[in-house]
């Protein structure tokens, strides 16, 4: 935990998208009205050359990859903060899914986005 950054107050956000790619303008509007540290999106319809990284923060997503429409998770970790990407096990397997550990305070979280 030497290398994690300690926060004060952890913020999270939740958001079914029903595509990202399309609502990105106002996405980034609620990012900047409620300031979240964390933010788990779900159903964001990705596409390998979907363009949705958010300034200030560090993106990590499962995009579905069997073909089907729709599907697929990320997390945006606000980048002022030090995590902990989950790459055990879970962020391995083929689900939709992923997975971040966070220091708030003396304790250890395991947030995610499925």
């Amino acid at each position: 935990m030497s290398d994690c950054k300690q926060i004060e107050k952890l913020s999270c956000l939740y958001f079914n998208a029903t595509s990202l790619d399309n609502k990105l303008n106002e996405f980034k509007v609620v990012i900047e009205q409620y300031k979240p540290n964390v933010i788990a999106v779900t159903e964001t319809w990705f596409k390998s050359d979907s363009l949705v990284n958010v300034e200030g923060f560090h993106l990590y997503r499962m995009d579905r990859s069997d073909g089907r429409w729709g599907g697929g998770v990320c997390l945006y970790i606000d980048n002022s903060q030090d995590y902990e990407l989950n790459d055990a096990g879970l962020n391995l397997c083929k689900l939709e899914q992923v997975w971040e550990v966070v220091y708030f305070g003396d304790d250890k979280y395991l947030l995610g986005s499925i």
